[in-house]
């Protein structure tokens, strides 16, 4: 993703697909470095695209509920959740 310079509506399903994924584990997640693996990518894809930003922000209050429970107590992670969240307009 970090990369990729083509048309993303070619792959925005499979992007979809991995947010949907990642909004699947990430209330669990106990892991640091996974977590701010998923975090970040996330910030990626929906930062450079904005069909993908609007289908998150057709399912905003369920991203940010699940986003939101993150266990993981460390600050760097807590400002990646910050940082995804500021990108549909939540605090």
């Amino acid at each position: 993703m970090v990369t990729y310079k083509r048309d993303l509506s070619k792959i925005n399903e499979y992007l979809f697909n991995a947010t949907m994924k990642i909004m699947e584990v990430i209330g669990d997640c106990t892991d640091k470095d996974a977590a701010m693996a998923l975090l970040l990518a996330e910030t990626r894809m929906l930062f450079k695209n904005q069909e993908l930003l609007s289908k998150v922000m057709d399912i905003k209050d369920k991203f940010v509920k699940v986003h939101k429970e993150c266990k993981i107590a460390d600050p760097a992670v807590k400002q990646a959740v910050s940082d995804v969240l500021s990108l549909i307009g939540e605090e």
